[in-house]
């Protein structure tokens, strides 16, 4: 068939949903090509239709029943045109790893915030803040707008202004303190604990037998830390099979 095929960035999703696979597909023929098939194993196929020097898009909907990293294997793409007496098909390839993040079970985290919570705020002595704080001994190379003019005007020498802030305490997510009947259960707790602590737009950690992921925050922190409970106890990616 002569086509280019590009696959384009996979959406990850938990395990449950369904993932979706689009396709560019390009060609500089002066004909078309009608009823091009695509098909993953033994899903529904999807079909396009590819007009002269133009490029159609594909996609594929599988359904995913668990959690990991896993290789696409089993891409078919096929066709029947012109006379449907012959099945012309391959085999498609990538090298695009995907992870299916594990099925979050609903739960509450409001009992981790109560402990982080409980640990106090901490007080942060800095030259930058809301709240003025004191005065100490200037020290050499700081900035002037730092020093304490009135100070000085007072005869008291070069002192230079702190101010307080203080900042919330951060969470921890442990594996040891979530009760779950089984380890898949246990990961989807975490799991769902996860998407709501950063959903809080706080800082957490998260604490496994197997992995420790430092407080931090943002998307590609989630990321990880979801990535981390996807793939526990899988060595290696496996075949993605639905």
């Amino acid at each position: 068939m002569n086509l280019e095929i590009q696959l384009l960035p996979i959406k990850t999703v938990f395990c449950g949903e369904q993932l979706e696979l689009n396709f560019i597909v390009k060609h500089n023929h002066s004909f078309s090509h009608y009823s091009v098939g695509f098909q993953y194993q033994n899903e529904s196929p999807s079909y396009l239709n590819i007009e002269p020097n133009k490029a159609g898009k594909a996609q594929l909907k599988l359904k995913t029943t668990q959690r990991g990293q896993f290789q696409l294997d089993g891409i078919t793409i096929f066709t029947r045109f012109p006379t449907g007496l012959f099945h012309c098909w391959g085999w498609l390839r990538f090298n695009h790893p995907i992870i299916i993040y594990a099925k979050p079970i609903n739960t509450a985290l409001e009992p981790v915030m109560a402990h982080a919570q409980s640990q106090g705020s901490v007080q942060i002595i800095t030259q930058d803040g809301d709240d003025f704080c004191g005065l100490r001994e200037y020290k050499q190379g700081e900035s002037l707008k730092h020093i304490s003019w009135k100070a000085l005007a007072q005869g008291r020498g070069k002192l230079s202004k702190t101010f307080e802030s203080y900042a919330q305490p951060t969470l921890w997510i442990d594996w040891d303190k979530i009760n779950a009947a089984s380890i898949e259960e246990r990961l989807s707790r975490v799991t769902s604990l996860v998407i709501k602590a950063h959903a809080s737009n706080q800082k957490f950690g998260l604490k496994t037998p197997f992995i420790t992921v430092s407080q931090n925050s943002g998307s590609s922190h989630k990321e990880q830390c979801l990535t981390a409970l996807a793939t526990y106890r899988q060595q290696q990616s496996g075949v993605f099979n639905v």
